[in-house]
């Protein structure tokens, strides 16, 4: 039932994808669009390196598909997650903030489908990325420990991966000024993200090390 949900979801993150790209590519100033984006990627390849047919191209090619397991699980889970925990709580503080972006979806499109749209990017991609960890639960830590046990490093290199992606976000659209936040600078703005979004990798961490 899950898969067929999840298949459901990644179709919807395609098209949201595609109807962004074509007719508000300016949401793709959003530090959510990029999330976004790189959630329906790892469910997208989740299903291909799943399902029955692929299985059997990942032996055809002599290769292992636990290694893919691992990269996903592993390596990739772990950004995508820090990035849904960050968006979701940078979004508290800008609508207790009441910025600009929020006034300017209010305006634009209603009360009523700001709001569903808020729940749907913002805390959905939460909770279905929850419900994946959560269905398989002893693959995900056994990945996590392999990897920890054959990369040293597997740590630092996840740090700089996500340092690299928020602070190239950060760069390209300094927060503040973006979304309209009053009271705080791009800069501290810029480091708050990099630190939650930090905090996000050590809960995902904290948890993995517990199984």
């Amino acid at each position: 039932m899950f898969r067929f949900i999840l298949w459901l979801w990644t179709l919807v993150g395609w098209a949201w994808i595609l109807y962004d790209t074509v007719k508000r590519p300016e949401n793709w100033y959003n530090f959510t669009s990029w999330t976004w984006f790189l959630q329906t990627l790892f469910y997208s390849l989740y299903l291909f390196s799943s399902s029955d047919s692929n299985s059997k191209l990942f032996t055809l090619l002599n290769t292992d598909s636990t290694d893919f397991f691992v990269f996903l699980d592993a390596y990739m889970l772990p950004i995508v997650w820090s990035c849904e925990w960050t968006a979701a709580i940078a979004v508290v503080y800008i609508m207790v903030d009441e910025s600009g972006v929020i006034e300017d979806s209010l305006n634009r499109d209603g009360p009523v489908l700001t709001w569903i749209g808020n729940f749907l990017i913002h805390y959905m991609t939460v909770v279905v990325l929850l419900v994946y960890m959560h269905q398989d639960t002893k693959r995900i830590f056994t990945c996590a420990r392999n990897a920890r046990e054959v990369a040293s490093g597997r740590t630092f290199l996840l740090h700089i991966l996500l340092f690299t992606l928020t602070y190239a976000y950060a760069s390209f659209f300094p927060p503040a000024s973006h979304y309209g936040i009053s009271g705080i600078t791009d800069i501290v703005t810029a480091l708050l993200l990099l630190a939650v979004s930090a905090s996000g990798l050590a809960v995902f961490q904290n948890w993995t090390s517990t199984g």
